[in-house]
Formats: structure tokens, C-alpha cells, sequence
């Protein structure tokens, strides 16, 4: 028995021994499937391609290339003889001459799966169809892998030279690298060349590489990290030294000196990511009012629809789907109300997507006059519909990732990437459509949204403050981005507890896009950003990292958190005012104090209705159920499951919070959510077409809507 389970024992680590030979290929592939069946993100950019003809294509032929190269390196590596110990050659000939060929056919055959379950729009091609050639692709692989020698023999025939053609695949035949066939060798030479010339094309030509579209990007990166790994793992393999193991910890190590750290906060428009910020920044200077002096204005100076209410609007975090959804309430009630809301609107109070969808439509409101018509509406939807993945892929798996080696900085990042698209479409979409001179999505945070509190020149209506929530990595609190020279008009003032001031730590030139995408620093999309500043402003002053932002989201997604605050000041620190024992429009608010108007966004169907007003429209049971077998997670795992969903609980604590807080100053409280719906709608930066049209029919005749119109009419 002791002997059986030996040799059981031997044949695992002798199979464990050969699949790390072609792990590279391996792990590639399995993480495909992964993702293509449980991402919703990447099952997204399917309906996507389908939308996109030249993607499809192009994510096709990416496939097909990716099958070869996954299933040349494995039967490269598998042609070596190996030592016993490492391997057994019957069982290295039996994978050598299955393995390679699965693993070809195993990323079409995948895509096939993925396309069948796709939901394109009713006028695209069907998904069958793409699955269909997806199918005969895995064929084709199959069948070339397999008879491609029988059909060389045949085409050879009467030849003298028949190209060395053989009967069987060469397994276990070569003790070095230099006895491989010459063409081999060439091939697998040209994959390490080819890897950073991908990397160039990325630098030189991204828009060229952004045109394929998301989903061959990633089949392009694999395809070239599989074709450039095979000699490196030879060489750790015949060495017996960990090579990629090695150069993970060494990409490490540069990373924890941080010399090479090229994730900067970009404090001015033309600053680069993998640079020290420009001298002479200004810093809670320059004229900038402070929050107490901008309430004083704002209750003198607000437009007569306002009567004496103040609005306020928040929205959550959610990636494309929290800024499509943002945009579409917003533009709905700028229609129903007839411009109205956002003229009465004090301040909003975005995280992460929910920031980006703020950001949009109030830069817009600005650069085009404030009329924002019915097809300037439609042209901030058309904007939301661009694809900001692709170039955070192309960077991602370009040169950013080469940065990570180098001991200096060199390149800019993803994060660059995923702002300057933003950019892009904003400029393509919103101001050469309309021939707008001024750019305030472009131009600094202040310009565009502090200054314009104020409005144009010649103009003294007040607009929108835009507040953006942020994480500060290493206390946990939050960092509120904000156009005001402080939060705090006396030193003892405490209006927003446990927060950073964003004036403390950002000046005055900051981008709007940068400020955003402060706020939208989510997991591997978009890295820490590191916030430098100059400890003196010559030229060869000494920079020094201030700390580094994350995703609002980290601290709490809802960004209600900010909005209680600023009910707090407005109401002149009577947060603590005596219980409302009647809530709504019609019950008058404290003497001198306004009414306050709350308008909630939220993107997850997840979260609960908790405005209490009857006006909401999905069809989801409010009470939950005690849990009859709750999963039992473990002592090392529930710690981190606990940890984890203390962010969605903050969230839930700070809406309750709020909806307490609008009844007892006697306001009122609307929330716009999504329902889950047809199909399962994307965190991540692009958006299907079918995703879109699906939130927008939520949206018609949401009765919370006729609500807000009534109000103005009150």
C-alpha cells in the first residue's frame, strides 16, 4: 500500500513538474476562461464587439494567433529531454502529444461559449454567428496541429529536401536549445523582439492599437507574453533557477524603493504622470472663496425658481455604469424641470463612476452656455458610449508594465491613459461638435468649477460646487476635493470630521480629469496615486510625496457622507435639530434656515431604497430574511470577507444616515436606482449599446421624477 501511494505521490509531482514547463501558456488560458465566464466586465465586451465589426474581426484573428503561439511554445518546451527526477518520459510523450493541441483549441472554443451567451442589439449580426467562426477556428487549429505533417509530406513529395518532416511530434528529443530545428529557434527569438516593440507601438501608436478594441488587446498582450516566455522558461528550467520568479521579485523590489514610481497625481494639465510637479503652484491662494463665504453668496445671490430651497445631489461609485447612469438622471431632470434643478442646485458629491458623471455634466453646463439642449444631452450619453479600456489595456500590458522594471521613471502610466481618454471623448463629442472655445473639463479643477462658481464674466448666478470624494492610503479617511480655499471658515471649525482637506493637499491648477480620476482609482485599472509637492518652489527644490489616493469608494461609495455635512453647514451647524415628526415638501423648515432638497444616486441593484416616499419603482422585497445556513467562511478567511464588506455596510450606514438627517431639518429625499434587470450591467469603462438602452428604459417614467417637477411648482 505504502509503495502504491509512493508512486501515486511521484506521478503527481512528475505531472506538477511537466505543467510547470508550459505554465505561461497554461495559466493564460485557464485565466481566459475565468474570466470570459464569470467577469461581467469582460462578458460585456462581447455585445461590444459584436456592435463593432472591426473588434470582432480583429479579436478573431488575435485568437487564432494566440492559438498557435499557446500551442508552439508548449510543444517547444515539451521537445526537451528533462531530467527523471523533474519528469517521467512516458508521461511527458503522452502530454506532448495532447496538451499542446487542447490548448490551442481551448481560447476559440472559450469565445465560442462567450459569444452564444451574448446579447447584442436586435439590428447586429447574431452572436451565433461569431461563435460559429469561433467554432470553425477551433477546428482549423485542431486539424492544422494535428495533419499539417501529412499534408507537408504530400505538398513535398518527389522533393529531395521534405523539410524534415516527421511521423510524430518531437517530444523528448533535444538535451539544448541550440539543437531546435533553426526555424524554431528563429520563432521563438522573434517573440522576445516583438515583446517591446508591442510596447513601442503602444507609445507611438495608440490610437492605431485602441482601434482593435478591448478584447484583442488582451488577446494580443497574452499572445505576445506567451510567444516571448518560452526561451526564459527553458532557461529556468535547465538552470534550475526561478527566472520569472526572479524578475517578479526584482519588479517588486523597484517598486518598494519607489524610484520608478510613475503613478503621480497630474496637478496641472500639461504635468505627466512619471513627473515632479511644475513650479509654482498656487495653494489655498489666489481668491478662491471659502465654503462659509460661498453659502453667504449662494443664499444672497440664488435665481428665483430656488425660492428657499437648497439642492443637493450625490452619487455612487460603480465604474461606466455609475457615469452612464449619473449623466441620464441628471439629463432627464434638466429636461422635466426645464434647467431649473441644476440652477438650484448648491452642490453635488461624487465617488469614483459617480464623479465622472458629474464631472461631465457639469463641464458641460458650462462650455455650452448652460443650455444644454436636448442634443447636447444625447452628445454626453454619446460620450459615456467611447471605450475607455482599450487604452488602459494598451498601457497596462505596455509600457506601464515595463516600467515596473527600470529603476527610474520613464513612461507615464494606465492612469495617464484612462484621463487623457477621457479627455479625448469629452473634446470630440461636447466641444468640436459645438465649436466651444472654452474647455473646462480640460482646464484646471478651480477654472472650470470654482472660478464658474461665479459663472462666465459679465454673470452672477451661481453654479454647482463639485465635490469629489477620495481615499487617503494611509490614515483610511477620506479626502474631499473641493473648488473652495478651505472647508473651514475659523480654526475650530469642524464641518466635515475625519476628513482631509482638499485644499491642504491639492493647488488650485489641478484638472478637472485628474480630480475625477482621484476619485476613481480602483483596483489594478488604475494605480495609488501619489500626490507630490515642492518643499520650496526654486527650481531645484526637494519634492516630496505628500501620500497616495485611492478610490473614494475604499472609504465609502455613496458619497452621502459629504452631503450630511454640508446639511450640517448650511443649516449652521444645527445638525442636531429637534426629530421632524411630519417629513416632505410641504412642512416648513427652521426660520432662516432653507429647505433641503436631496437627490441620490445609485447604481448598484443591490442597494435598498431608503427614501420612504413610495416612489420607488423595482419590484425587490425591503426586508431581509435571518439567513437560514449562513456560509461558514473560517478563521483566516472571514477576517478579510469581513473587512471587505465593511464597505458596502459604511455605505448603507451613511444613506440611513442621511435620509435621518434630511427628516429632521424637515426636507426631502429622492433616490434614483437601477433594478436588476435583463442582464448584468458593467463596472468597468466600457458600455454596450444594449447596457445603455436597458438603463434608460429604467429610467422612463420613474415616478420620482414627477415628484421632483412637482416641487418646483409648489
Amino acid at each position: 500500500m505504502i509503495r502504491i501511494l509512493r508512486h501515486i505521490w511521484e506521478r503527481m509531482l512528475q505531472l506538477a513538474g511537466l505543467l510547470m514547463l508550459i505554465r505561461v501558456p497554461l495559466l493564460m488560458v485557464l485565466a481566459g476562461v475565468a474570466l470570459s465566464s464569470y467577469v461581467a466586465q469582460i462578458r460585456e465586451l462581447f455585445d461590444i464587439s459584436i456592435e463593432a465589426p472591426v473588434w470582432a474581426l480583429a479579436a478573431w484573428v488575435f485568437s487564432a494567433g494566440f492559438g498557435l503561439l499557446v500551442w508552439y511554445s508548449a510543444r517547444t518546451l515539451y521537445a526537451f529531454q528533462w531530467p527523471r527526477w523533474q519528469t517521467s518520459e512516458s508521461l511527458q510523450t503522452w502530454l506532448g502529444q495532447r496538451l499542446p493541441r487542447l490548448l490551442a483549441t481551448a481560447a476559440p472554443l472559450t469565445l465560442a461559449g462567450a459569444y452564444w451567451q451574448a446579447h447584442p442589439a436586435e439590428d447586429k449580426p447574431a452572436p451565433w454567428l461569431w461563435s460559429a467562426a469561433y467554432l470553425l477556428l477551433a477546428i482549423g487549429l485542431w486539424m492544422f496541429t494535428t495533419y499539417r505533417r501529412v499534408l507537408l509530406r504530400t505538398l513535398m513529395q518527389g522533393q529531395e529536401r521534405p523539410l524534415g518532416v516527421e511521423h510524430q511530434p518531437l517530444v523528448a528529443r533535444y538535451q539544448h536549445w541550440h539543437e531546435l530545428p533553426r526555424f524554431t529557434r528563429i520563432v521563438h527569438a522573434a517573440g522576445l523582439i516583438a515583446l517591446p516593440l508591442s510596447w513601442l507601438a503602444g507609445l507611438y501608436l495608440p490610437d492605431t492599437l485602441d482601434g482593435l478594441g478591448p478584447l484583442a488587446l488582451i488577446l494580443g498582450a497574452a499572445s505576445f507574453s506567451v510567444w516571448a516566455s518560452t526561451w526564459p522558461i527553458y532557461l529556468a528550467a535547465r538552470l534550475r533557477f526561478p527566472v520569472l520568479t526572479a524578475m517578479l521579485t526584482w519588479a517588486s523590489l523597484m517598486t518598494a524603493i519607489g524610484l520608478n514610481d510613475n503613478h503621480a497625481v497630474r496637478l496641472t494639465a500639461e504635468q505627466q504622470s512619471d513627473q515632479d510637479p511644475p513650479i509654482g503652484l498656487d495653494y489655498r491662494t489666489g481668491g478662491r472663496p471659502s465654503l462659509q463665504a460661498h453659502i453667504h453668496d449662494w443664499r444672497r445671490d440664488r435665481s428665483d425658481p430656488c425660492k428657499d430651497e437648497v439642492w443637493l445631489i450625490s452619487s455612487e461609485g460603480g465604474g461606466i455604469r455609475a457615469a452612464m447612469w449619473t449623466v441620464l438622471v441628471l439629463s432627464e431632470l434638466h429636461e422635466a424641470t426645464g434647467g431649473k434643478l441644476w440652477r438650484c442646485t448648491f452642490a453635488v458629491s461624487g465617488v469614483s463612476g459617480g464623479s465622472l458623471g458629474l464631472a461631465v455634466f457639469a463641464s458641460a453646463y458650462r462650455d455650452l452656455d448652460r443650455t444644454l439642449n436636448a442634443a447636447d444631452l444625447e452628445r454626453l450619453r454619446n460620450l459615456l458610449q467611447a471605450d475607455f479600456l482599450a487604452p488602459v489595456l494598451g498601457s497596462m500590458f505596455g509600457l506601464d508594465a515595463a516600467q515596473r522594471f527600470l529603476p527610474v521613471r520613464m513612461f507615464s502610466d494606465r492612469g495617464q491613459a484612462l484621463e487623457n481618454a477621457w479627455r479625448a471623448a469629452y473634446r470630440r463629442e461636447v466641444l468640436q461638435a459645438e465649436g466651444a472655445a472654452d474647455d473646462a473639463y480640460a482646464d484646471a479643477f478651480t477654472s472650470a468649477l470654482a472660478d464658474t462658481l461665479y459663472a462666465r464674466e459679465g454673470e452672477d448666478r451661481l453654479l454647482p460646487a463639485l465635490m469629489l470624494n477620495t481615499t487617503v492610503v494611509d490614515s483610511g479617511l477620506r479626502l474631499v476635493q473641493h473648488p473652495f480655499s478651505t472647508l473651514t471658515e475659523r480654526a475650530h471649525d469642524v464641518p466635515f470630521p475625519g476628513v482631509v482637506d482638499g485644499a491642504d493637499w491639492l493647488p488650485r491648477e489641478l484638472p478637472t480629469f485628474s480630480a475625477v480620476h482621484n476619485s476613481a482609482r480602483f483596483t489594478l485599472v488604475s494605480p495609488a496615486g501619489s500626490v507630490l509637492r515642492r518643499e520650496d518652489e526654486g527650481a531645484d527644490g526637494r519634492v516630496v510625496r505628500i501620500g497616495q489616493v485611492v478610490d473614494g469608494g475604499y472609504f465609502e461609495n455613496s458619497g452621502t457622507t459629504t452631503l450630511s455635512a454640508l446639511i450640517d453647514r448650511l443649516q449652521g451647524g444645527a445638525h442636531a435639530a429637534q426629530p421632524a415628526t411630519t417629513a416632505g415638501a410641504d412642512a416648513a423648515s427652521p426660520p432662516g434656515r432653507p429647505r433641503v432638497r436631496v437627490i441620490h444616486i445609485s447604481n448598484d441593484p443591490r442597494v435598498p431604497s431608503f427614501a420612504g416616499n413610495g416612489l420607488d419603482r423595482c419590484q425587490t422585497s425591503e426586508t431581509a430574511a435571518l439567513p437560514s445556513n449562513a456560509p461558514l467562511y473560517g478563521e483566516a478567511r472571514a477576517p478579510l470577507v469581513a473587512i471587505l464588506a465593511t464597505r458596502d455596510a459604511r455605505g448603507e450606514f451613511a444613506r440611513q444616515a442621511l435620509m435621518d438627517q434630511v427628516q429632521a431639518v424637515r426636507g426631502e429625499l429622492w433616490h434614483y436606482r437601477l433594478c436588476p434587470g435583463k442582464r448584468v450591467l458593467p463596472l468597468g469603462w466600457t458600455l454596450s449599446p444594449e447596457s445603455t438602452r436597458e438603463m434608460r428604459e429604467q429610467l422612463r417614467g420613474n415616478p420620482n421624477t414627477a415628484s421632483i417637477v412637482q416641487s418646483f411648482g409648489r
